[in-house]
């Protein structure tokens, strides 16, 4: 959530869309904020084209694809392929690199990469 900008995840199913769909009423009742329709958008991945239809018809949204991007990985609802990551790969081999012209020893460069590659991923 960033000021005005909200993302909701959920699975594509009636339930799940019920009470997200409750809570934003409530929202509403209780500081008479209402979600823009118009500006609000649904993004299903992995589902079939009656499901994405009903969950549209459920929340009143439009239909949209996931084009946000965290740390320069775009974030998607399927797996990411390597040009999709080509930019993250790219930051740690810079990293590495740089490395490689100090003086460490293999034990040394191999716990400093260690460190930066899972600290990059846990990021």
């Amino acid at each position: 959530m960033f000021a005005d900008d909200l993302i909701i995840f959920c699975k594509a199913e009636s339930g799940s869309l019920n009470m997200i769909m409750n809570a934003l009423n409530q929202f509403h009742t209780t500081t008479s904020l209402k979600a823009n329709l118009h500006k609000s958008q649904m993004v299903i991945g992995g589902a079939s084209s009656e499901l994405h239809y009903q969950c549209l018809r459920a929340t009143g949204f439009q239909g949209s694809h996931l084009l946000l991007k965290y740390l320069k990985v775009p974030i998607t609802a399927g797996r990411l392929t390597k040009i999709e990551c080509s930019n993250l790969v790219d930051k740690i081999i810079a990293r590495v690199h740089g490395w490689a012209t100090r003086h460490l020893s293999f034990v040394g460069g191999a716990l400093l990469i260690n460190s930066v590659i899972f600290g990059s991923f846990n990021y």
